[in-house]
């Protein structure tokens, strides 16, 4: 069955947004520390969180496309651009090595 993803950009969690909610909530340290340490990795390899984090869910062969909400023309073009940008499998391997994804979770270019 396909599936549509959405939320990959988790209200501007994963870029550091100050007052991002996860899950309807407050971020919580541990959650706020891991979305950092994702961060990090993401700009050590010169790959934008949100071009990441907007192609993880494709990794999972159920999963058909993201939906991104933007509200202007400007963010629906950011978010095309974030979409076609390649991501080095180096991005995923090193995230999963430092324990941020699961090895088991399926992600682009690596499990395809």
């Amino acid at each position: 069955m396909p599936v549509v993803g959405a939320q990959s950009l988790h209200g501007g969690l994963i870029d550091g947004v100050t007052n991002a909610t996860f899950r309807c909530r407050p971020v919580d340290d541990e959650t706020r520390a891991k979305t950092e340490r994702i961060a990090e990795v993401c700009h050590e390899h010169g790959v934008p969180t949100a071009a990441v984090a907007l192609q993880f869910p494709l990794g999972h062969p159920a999963v058909r496309c993201v939906l991104t909400g933007p509200a202007t023309r400007e963010q629906l073009e950011e978010n095309l651009a974030w979409a076609a940008l390649p991501i080095p499998p180096s991005v995923w391997v090193h995230l999963r090595d430092d324990g941020l994804l699961p090895r088991e979770v399926p992600v682009p270019s690596l499990d395809h």
